[in-house]
């Protein structure tokens, strides 16, 4: 951990971020970033490897090149890397040896800002060097030395005032130029950086027109709808390169800001099946508006619901809302492992119970300290803190209305119930969660095209059932001779027949069976009686 002084909670370091712009030389600037001004974070109990975790989180990007300047200097005197743990160390100690304040700036783009600040360095040194000559050379003009009728004879020039040489040869312009002048040096397009990462900037040099009208494009696809949303699209490389859809995860930013300035911290989180022709789970994430309606947050669609993909989800989700460890916020799920995800989260409560303990009578009111009561009916107690508005059985911080209890302290003091009321029950919280709008999107022809596979929808995966009972075949007994064959050929096997024991017949087309079966008339055999004793040869009745 870095070492630094002991400020108190109320001296805490302000640091003022710099992202996603880009630097640019002579002078050193940083253009068009976005920033954000953290107060509330104690940076002394950080070290590198936590500051840099805090900066990947609020910057959303994992750029390594960062940067540190006091805001009273300009960036090619002041500035500093910031790499290791002593670089760390001095950023803590500059902030407060100088009113506590100190700029961050994050390189997205890997420029060589020293080398430009070598090169601007040499200049201002040899601009200084021309004005010392200049001022040597006007000391000089002032002294006289020369005779005043001096002549020179030098030889006439015949062709001087020659008309056809004249108009022939121009006379050459003057190239007399400032040699203090130094042109500025703009940004060169690099066509190798990301398309949604790149921002133009005045004066940015193109090698060609085509390259300017793909940098236009890609910019207005990037800032055009919707800037600012969450969309990450995961996928699975299969040892033969082939690649396979795994995750796919949205989160609007407009929807995002609604559910920060007009929702309660109220969160509910379940899936369901896709029944289309590509399977799958979709993962949704909900709150609740001021109305009481749902409200959706965010969403994702996996091939398989399980904890890992639960995990995946439930961190990007945090990631978006800003919610860290789930602190302050109330997770409604149907069994999956979130309160393991998120050890912050606030646990659920039966209602049930304290329903019926209010029905079976009165609750005695205790005060206990400055707005602070003790709310008790027989041997079950709540403690009330009216201020913090907060009770025991949990019910006012999940619901932002008074609990059962809270409305005893508060009748108590003879207080209207409403006024401790949350304000995201109010109008004014209903208006903020829907003024934004998701803005339309072009279609996929305008889309840039990106360096990736498309993915291929993910493999069927076989839902859990009974065991099967039948034995598994082998590959060499499931080769089909018919569009239906399932079972083992008998060709080249030996048939032996079942009556006279030789090979190349069954019982079927054996000769000696043939032929009783010839000499017996088809009436006896069905009957399988006698041929004696048939009807048909009866003889002459006996005679007395």
């Amino acid at each position: 951990m870095a070492s630094s002084p002991n400020p108190t909670d109320q001296n805490f370091i302000v640091v003022d971020f710099h992202y996603n712009g880009q630097f640019a030389p002579n002078p050193l600037v940083y253009f068009d970033p976005d920033k954000a001004l953290v107060r509330d974070v104690d940076f002394s109990g950080f070290g590198y490897e936590q500051f840099m975790e805090f900066l990947h989180k609020l910057t959303k990007s994992r750029s390594k090149d960062i940067y540190f300047c006091l805001p009273q200097e300009s960036l090619s005197l002041g500035i500093h890397t910031l790499v290791n743990e002593g670089d760390y160390k001095e950023f803590l100690d500059l902030a407060y040896a100088n009113d506590k304040r100190m700029n961050v700036y994050v390189d997205h783009h890997n420029k060589p800002i020293f080398d430009w600040i070598e090169a601007e360095e040499s200049e201002s040194e040899n601009e200084d060097l021309d004005e010392d000559e200049d001022s040597v050379i006007q000391d000089s003009c002032f002294v006289d030395h020369e005779e005043d009728d001096a002549t020179y004879p030098f030889p006439a020039n015949k062709t001087a005032h020659d008309r056809f040489l004249n108009i022939l040869c121009e006379p050459t312009k003057s190239e007399d130029q400032d040699d203090e002048y130094v042109s500025p040096q703009y940004p060169v397009y690099d066509e190798r950086e990301p398309w949604d990462q790149m921002k133009p900037i005045i004066g940015m040099r193109f090698s060609n027109p085509t390259e300017l009208k793909h940098m236009l494009s890609n910019y207005a696809v990037a800032s055009g709808s919707n800037h600012g949303s969450t969309v990450r699209l995961d996928v699975d490389i299969m040892p033969d390169s082939t690649t396979l859809f795994s995750k796919f995860y949205v989160c609007f930013k407009v929807v995002r800001d609604g559910w920060l300035e007009g929702c309660r911290p109220v969160i509910g989180l379940d899936g369901c099946f896709l029944k289309g022709i590509v399977r799958g789970e979709v993962l949704s994430a909900v709150g609740r508006d001021a109305n009481n309606n749902l409200y959706p947050l965010a969403w994702a669609v996996v091939c398989v619901e399980n904890k890992k993909t639960w995990k995946w989800f439930i961190d990007l989700l945090m990631d978006d809302i800003n919610g860290g460890l789930g602190a302050g916020i109330t997770l409604l799920s149907d069994g999956h492992k979130a309160e393991i995800l998120l050890p912050g989260l606030r646990h659920s409560f039966k209602k049930e119970e304290i329903v019926m303990q209010w029905r079976m009578g009165l609750w005695g009111v205790t005060p206990c300290g400055y707005q602070k009561y003790e709310v008790r009916f027989t041997d079950v107690a709540y403690g009330v803190d009216l201020i913090a508005k907060k009770c025991a059985c949990r019910i006012w911080q999940l619901t932002r209305i008074p609990c059962l209890h809270g409305v005893a302290a508060i009748s108590y003091l003879n207080h209207d119930a409403e006024t401790y009321v949350s304000q995201s029950y109010t109008t004014e919280a209903y208006l903020k969660c829907y003024k934004y709008s998701i803005n339309p999107l072009n279609s996929s022809d305008m889309w840039p095209d990106v360096p990736y596979h498309k993915p291929l929808p993910p493999k069927r995966r076989r839902l859990p059932s009974r065991p099967s009972v039948k034995r598994k075949r082998d590959a060499i007994e499931r080769e089909l001779t018919g569009p239906s064959r399932q079972t083992v050929s008998r060709r080249g096997s030996l048939i032996k027949c079942g009556i006279c024991k030789e090979l190349g017949h069954n019982k079927k087309k054996c000769p000696s069976n043939h032929q009783s079966n010839t000499s017996v008339p088809s009436s006896s055999r069905d009957s399988g009686a006698n041929p004696s004793l048939s009807r048909g040869n009866e003889g002459p009745p006996p005679t007395a």
